[in-house]
């Protein structure tokens, strides 16, 4: 688990955790060769070699989506250690509140109808661009807490490809 001030590849410094959960976590870290902040998200590794593979397929995903609401990889790669291999992706960070902090924030009353109704349209336009994709993209995990309110522009982007799949002929979205 990383802490705040390790530096990862000299060039990313840990500041401080953002979300963690089940399969990984979260930092806010400095890109101190861009002199910008980044996420840094951590893959939690399995004795199986699971994290692993998913890690791969995570970060090979992301690398490909272009969208003005999806944060951009800035980088990926693995720390191999002796007693497993610890895998990393590094991201855009978005500043800004998730939907689920926002509707906490409201203490109840909920959000107008307008905010719902901009947020649903944001939303939409970003799976129309991941469904339009060749071959579409599924991110089967949208919830309040994936999606961030950026700070700054009041835009909406979704967050944590962990669960996201291509779909193919193959595919199961079970």
């Amino acid at each position: 688990m990383l802490s705040p001030g390790d530096l990862l590849q000299e060039r990313y410094r840990i500041q401080r955790p953002i979300k963690a959960g089940g399969m990984g976590a979260v930092f806010l870290a400095q890109d101190t060769r861009l002199d910008s902040l980044c996420a840094v998200k951590e893959m939690h590794p399995t004795e199986d070699g699971w994290a692993h593979r998913r890690f791969r397929e995570e970060a090979q995903l992301l690398s490909q989506l272009h969208h003005s609401s999806i944060p951009c990889v800035r980088d990926y790669f693995v720390i191999e250690r002796p007693e497993t291999a610890l895998c990393y992706i590094v991201m855009d960070y978005v500043e800004g509140p998730t939907l689920q902090q926002e509707f906490e924030m409201t203490e109840g009353r909920g959000l107008s109808e307008e905010v719902v109704r901009g947020d649903a349209l944001a939303l939409l336009n970003i799976l129309g661009y991941l469904h339009g994709l060749e071959p579409p993209v599924i991110h089967r995990d949208i919830k309040p807490s994936n999606l961030i309110r950026e700070e700054k522009t009041g835009r909406l982007f979704l967050v944590d490809f962990g669960l996201a799949r291509p779909v193919t002929d193959q595919t199961q979205t079970t």
